[in-house]
């Protein structure tokens, strides 16, 4: 969900590139407008051929398919060319780090995206996909600490708003919950932070909030059991049982031994006045999770 996509390169001298207004809208889209920087001694020498480096662009298209794709050892053998021919391409360890993010390597991921910030350290997304390794590595206070820099270089980065509702909800849960709906608030359409926040405020006990958000989540296409299961948990409990019902079945059809659902769906029935299925379905608890038994009627 923290992948980046990719604009058109640009260099950094060209007085034909992308303005900073029109960057800052592709960046809080995900997109990542590259720029080669150019030094002064570099200037005196004299620009290279453009033409130089379409191979190289190249590669590193061909590496992002390769990324998609799940093809790892095509990422690595590409992007290790391309950082042959020019250590200072900072995608290069960034396609890498990101490489090592979808096989939870998170100390290779580390290390390349550490590497691709000492080449370019106000690369939002970069910061972004380094917290995610911090956090597989439990440094959660470093990851955080990642996260402030990536939002103050560009707060339209909901990637990076969502990612410290997760480094904060444990601690903090009133700092996740309005990381959250600031996420929301840049990209209204993010499932995942909808489903997050709506876990949490079914949590916090807030289910008309809460049932909103979850609905919205799976409107977009979450589908998980314990997402049904909040949502059941916030239908039921704004006293829409029959709503509930739909959601605890759908929880079930996921996974028939969720115990916590099956005993949720008995007091969904047991309000909705259908005692039969109501006692059946606490007997179905009782049987997969001993302690849920204190709730089966006499």
């Amino acid at each position: 969900a923290l992948t980046a996509r990719y604009a058109a390169p640009a260099r950094e001298s060209s007085s034909h590139g992308l303005s900073p207004e029109a960057e800052a809208k592709l960046r809080s889209l995900g997109y990542v407008a590259y720029r080669s920087p150019v030094t002064e001694e570099a200037i005196a020498r004299g620009l290279p051929d453009p033409k130089s480096k379409i191979e190289e662009f190249n590669a590193i298209l061909q590496a992002g398919d390769a990324l998609e794709a799940g093809d790892f050892g095509k990422v690595k053998e590409l992007l290790e060319g391309v950082r042959r021919k020019d250590p200072q391409m900072y995608l290069a360890p960034f396609l890498l780090g990101e490489a090592a993010l979808r096989q939870r390597d998170w100390p290779a991921a580390e290390t390349d995206l550490e590497q691709c910030l000492a080449l370019n350290p106000r690369f939002d997304q970069a910061m972004t996909a380094l917290a995610q390794a911090k956090l597989g590595l439990n440094k959660n206070a470093e990851a955080q600490q990642w996260l402030k820099k990536a939002i103050a270089v560009n707060g339209q980065n909901y990637r990076a708003w969502y990612a410290l509702g997760l480094a904060q909800r444990k601690d903090d849960p009133d700092a996740a919950a309005a990381a959250w709906s600031r996420t929301l608030q840049i990209q209204p359409n993010f499932a995942f932070a909808h489903r997050d926040l709506g876990a949490l405020q079914a949590q916090r006990q807030q289910y008309s909030a809460a049932l909103q958000h979850l609905e919205a989540a799976i409107r977009l296409g979450v589908s998980d059991k314990n997402t049904y299961n909040f949502a059941g948990i916030s239908a039921n409990r704004t006293g829409k049982p029959r709503q509930a019902i739909g959601f605890y079945r759908k929880a079930l059809a996921l996974d028939a031994e969720f115990a916590e659902a099956h005993l949720n769906l008995a007091l969904a029935f047991e309000r909705s006045g259908n005692s039969a299925e109501a006692k059946r379905e606490y007997a179905t608890a009782c049987r997969l999770q001993e302690s849920f038994c204190q709730f089966v009627p006499e």
